[in-house]
């Protein structure tokens, strides 16, 4: 491979980044502040938020005390933390980490196309291929994604890490680097991390380049491992020290239990099935797993690339074995004990993807190499070579479309001239009315938010939550108590509604539960209710009567947030809610901002 770099590669390397830049103005769009992205990375920036301001969540159900939250002290909570402090929102110190990243996922995965393929077009393919979003039977996804989680993170540095381990696999001195640098990836996404430590050690030791004796080897292999150790210690003493402790009292652990299962996905208590289903999905519906299989035969039927693909093949099963073994010796563990400690570490089974990716592209390669060996035409050599890599490409984006779909609009846009793809009223609704939550309440008021947007309130409203569903997997882990008063409330109110709640709703299930957690605000996202009920006066009237609302005949579709801020009434206002113990502070056609009267 020649380790100089080219005007390809920088051609190669600019593409990468105007893909990215549009990747990461799609997701931005714009906004101010940044409220669209998923309730992962909403729940991470929150976090960002209150570790900044934690005088501003008093009274927060979780983040008023970090202990709820500290157990995830990752480098993604500080680095928003940075940015938010540099934009002033710390939306967009979540939101403008994806730019970077998925440039370092398209950069990562082309050098490791060099390393094995030693072929810059080939390079690209896997680039390219490996780019595609696949959500898997886990319940995780692999790829690029929308939101710059930690799990993207851990992908888009996992190239990088493979690159060391094929490059520098004969030689010793530099084992102990590349493991530290493994065991530091748990500061990245520590249910990723755990796996690929134990994969990359049980290759080395494993493996004997320099011949080594039995003894002497099993030495070198304890010294990785205690190098792995105490990377990893602090981290894991931080977490562990974080964990609640199941109580002695069976009752007690019976409601743990109860709502952990409510809350948690199945897919994570019980491994047993979701291992079956997965293995399931890579033989029937994941059919590149049997390019890989054909190209792994190819491979190690050759010499050129047997050491590299055994050393690959090896490190993968060390993560497959992990992801499989450990979870499954936990769920038996907690038949009896009832409450699992660490339920998520199946999840680096989804690893298999990108490994799979690469073996195909590189079984193509290869196979495309030993046509060119017959074909004396070296013009016709590289036409089908070239037409095989894109050809493979295109159908694998064509079959799972999410990615081209996600960046349209704003490649779009930049066609028409402009930066950022159009907004959309209902999303600067949907702005307005977190921007209306920060202005017309006080700081540290306790805010019950009916809305999807809950998270949002409290990182880009700065406001403290008296319940959000999302908390119940944080408590799961932290704190038990909490987590059984927030399963009783959970039991109440269910699950958001993302259509939205009608005033009826309000008044009987929303207001109820919002006084028993001493909220101060009540904030509601009525969805569609009162454009429905425009269109027909005589339904509008008879909701009205039901439900209390002071309804006008004719009502405008929405509202200037400058108009909101003036203070001024909306006399023609579709939900001036006249409910006992509400007073109407600000609204749109899609929201509302209650204060409960005392």
């Amino acid at each position: 491979m020649r380790k100089t770099i080219t005007w390809r590669d920088a051609l190669i390397i600019f593409f990468f980044a105007l893909f990215a830049l549009a990747f990461q103005m799609q997701r931005w769009g714009g906004y101010n502040p940044a409220i669209f992205i998923g309730s992962d990375a909403a729940n991470l920036t929150a976090f960002a938020a209150a570790r900044a301001n934690p005088n501003l969540f008093i009274g927060d159900t979780l983040l008023e005390k970090i202990d709820n939250y500290k157990f995830y002290t990752t480098v993604h909570v500080f680095a928003i933390q940075a940015l938010g402090w540099l934009t002033g929102d710390y939306g967009k110190g979540m939101v403008f980490l994806l730019g970077p990243l998925v440039l370092i996922h398209l950069l990562g995965y082309y050098i490791l196309g060099r390393v094995l393929y030693h072929n810059r077009f080939w390079a690209l393919i896997l680039s390219l291929t490996t780019s595609v979003y696949i959500l898997t039977p886990i319940g995780d996804d692999i790829g690029l994604m929308p939101d710059p989680l930690p799990g993207f993170a851990f992908g888009a540095l996992l190239p990088y890490l493979l690159s060391a381990i094929i490059r520098f696999q004969a030689d010793t001195n530099k084992w102990k680097i590349i493991i530290a640098c493994c065991a530091g990836l748990i500061y990245i996404h520590p249910v990723s991390g755990p796996a690929w430590v134990f994969g990359l050690w049980l290759f080395y030791a494993l493996s004997n380049p320099d011949g080594l004796a039995v003894g002497q080897r099993i030495r070198r292999a304890f010294a990785l491992g205690i190098v792995a150790f105490l990377v990893a210690l602090p981290f894991a003493t931080l977490y562990v020290g974080s964990h609640d402790i199941a109580p002695d009292d069976p009752v007690k652990v019976a409601a743990i239990r109860d709502a952990v299962q409510a809350r948690v996905e199945p897919t994570f208590l019980n491994p047993i099935p979701t291992i079956s289903a997965f293995s399931k999905w890579l033989l029937t519906d994941f059919y590149y797993t049997y390019i890989a299989l054909l190209s792994l035969c190819l491979l190690l039927y050759g010499k050129t690339y047997r050491r590299e693909a055994r050393t690959l093949i090896t490190v993968v099963c060390g993560v497959v074995l992990f992801s499989m073994l450990i979870p499954c010796i936990e769920y038996l563990r907690t038949i009896s004990s009832g409450v699992p400690f660490q339920i998520e570490l199946v999840r680096p089974l989804k690893y298999i993807i990108p490994a799979i990716f690469v073996l195909s592209v590189w079984g193509l390669y290869a196979l495309q190499e030993r046509m060119s060996q017959s074909l004396k035409n070296a013009y016709i050599s590289s036409a089908i070579s070239v037409l095989i890599g894109l050809m493979f490409v295109f159908y694998v984006h064509r079959k799972d479309s999410k990615i081209i779909g996600f960046v349209y609009p704003t490649m779009h846009a930049w066609r028409h001239g402009d930066l950022l793809p159009g907004k959309t009223t209902k999303n600067l609704a949907h702005v307005e009315a977190i921007r209306a939550v920060r202005h017309f309440t006080p700081e540290r008021s306790k805010i019950f938010v009916a809305s999807d947007f809950v998270l949002q309130v409290r990182y880009a409203a700065l406001r403290p939550v008296v319940y959000a569903y999302k908390d119940g997997v944080i408590f799961a882990y932290s704190n038990y108590d909490a987590l059984i008063k927030w399963y009783e409330i959970h039991k109440k109110l269910g699950r958001i509604n993302r259509d939205g709640y009608s005033p009826a709703d309000l008044e009987q299930t929303i207001l109820p539960i919002a006084r028993e957690l001493d909220a101060d605000y009540v904030f509601v996202y009525f969805g569609d209710y009162f454009e429905k009920i425009g269109t027909n006066a005589e339904v509008r009237d008879n909701l009205a009567a039901k439900a209390k609302v002071i309804t006008p005949t004719v009502f405008s579709n929405s509202y200037g947030f400058s108009v909101a801020l003036d203070g001024k009434t909306k006399i023609d206002s579709p939900h001036d809610i006249n409910l006992n113990g509400l007073s109407n502070v600000w609204n749109n056609l899609h929201y509302g901002l209650y204060k409960l009267v005392k």
